[in-house]
């Protein structure tokens, strides 16, 4: 999933089966790190929740995915021992794709060059740098574009 998906957003579906007749199993989140960014519903289906987009962050993240433990509790009572409840567990790896949501920074606010004539055609006169702060290489290119200063086209990019 994209990180900062938004809420509802359904990223996958846990299925538990019980031989048991009539029984209605449930399921939960079991408490962890970023458990509060989904929820779970009766049919195991896990959403992102209302916390998601802000705590599903890459550039937060150490790493590109998210692991989440479920729970599925059985509804009946075994009638060998009484108000017990059976239960199983399973986990899921939620990979989380960096999405290109960080503006870039200049390594200098300005740049300021002398330039002395004569020059060469594409001769290099300045580098400018730039970083993106997005985690994923594929989502931090960068591409320069001239904006003003070039009315007569005579700098390229």
């Amino acid at each position: 999933m994209d990180e900062h998906a938004p809420e509802g957003t359904l990223v996958k579906q846990v299925t538990a089966t019980d031989a048991d007749v009539d029984d209605v199993i449930s399921y939960e989140i079991v408490p962890s790190k970023f458990s509060e960014a989904f929820t779970v519903s009766r049919l195991g289906e896990i959403f992102v929740s209302s916390k998601g987009p802000e705590l599903v962050d890459r550039e937060l993240m150490e790493e590109p995915f998210i692991m989440l433990s479920i729970k599925a509790t059985d509804s009946e009572a075994s009638s060998f021992v009484s108000d017990m409840t059976r239960a199983g567990y399973t986990s899921v790896k939620i990979r989380i794709r960096d999405v290109n949501d960080v503006s870039p920074k200049f390594e200098q606010k300005n740049y300021d060059i002398n330039v002395h004539a004569p020059l060469r055609a594409q001769q290099e006169i300045i580098r400018v740098v730039a970083h993106g702060g997005d985690k994923e290489d594929d989502t931090d290119r960068m591409h320069y574009k001239i904006v003003d200063g070039n009315e007569e086209g005579t700098t390229t990019e």
